[in-house]
């Protein structure tokens, strides 16, 4: 795929990445100028994050593109609409079981990170007038419904494009879990994959 940051600098790059939860990678080549970036990292890591940097100083000191602007403008704050109420309840991510909370003041929401014992705070995303959830860095996040169903994509690079990060998980109602105090739950006939931040912990340092 074409990487947006650079396309916007005229600068064509094919981008490819791939990992698993032991190793993250991320190629770029670029085939009018000949040149190619690799970068592997063991363990979880941002590869894309690194990949922008080298490539962007490689080009700048090649005197193939600006210096961009280092002033990060994003959309005006809004106020987060009745309608996305939904957002609220938890999901699984990459960071292992969350639950989503709509801030009071309902200017975005609080990521809330469950760590084996209960649920703390471990973000906090702005809402923004185009409809988005934004980071401090521009990252910025959307939300979907698909019949029962809730996402939230991540959007890395400016453009429409991104990947699902957060599922949610759909409530078990009519179940009293109070009835299952101080047990260990073992999942069957799962994908060793799926143990990934298990109990709000690294499966290597479990």
């Amino acid at each position: 795929m074409q990487v947006h940051k650079f396309k916007k600098q005229g600068i064509d790059v094919l981008a490819k990445n791939g990992g698993t939860y032991q190793y993250n990678s991320q190629l770029y080549v670029l085939p009018k100028e000949h040149i190619s970036v690799a970068v592997i990292f063991a363990g979880h890591a941002d590869p894309t994050a690194v990949t922008d940097a080298i490539l962007q100083a490689l080009l700048e000191e090649k005197g193939m593109v600006e210096r961009p602007s280092a002033d990060l403008t994003l959309p005006g704050d809004a106020e987060v609409p009745d309608s996305f109420k939904n957002i609220e309840g938890l999901y699984a991510s990459e960071l292992g079981v969350v639950k989503l909370e709509i801030n009071t003041d309902k200017s975005g929401f609080t990521i809330l990170k469950y760590d084996g014992k209960g649920f703390k705070p471990a973000g906090v995303l702005t809402y923004k007038e185009n409809g988005r959830f934004y980071r401090p860095d521009g990252i910025n996040f959307s939300f979907h419904e698909h019949g029962k169903r809730k996402i939230i994509k991540g959007h890395f690079d400016g453009s429409d494009a991104g990947i699902v990060l957060y599922e949610g998980l759909n409530s078990s109602d009519g179940i009293d879990t109070g009835v299952f105090p101080e047990r260990v739950w073992v999942p069957l006939n799962l994908d060793p994959n799926v143990f990934f931040c298990y109990n709000g912990q690294d499966p290597d340092n479990s």
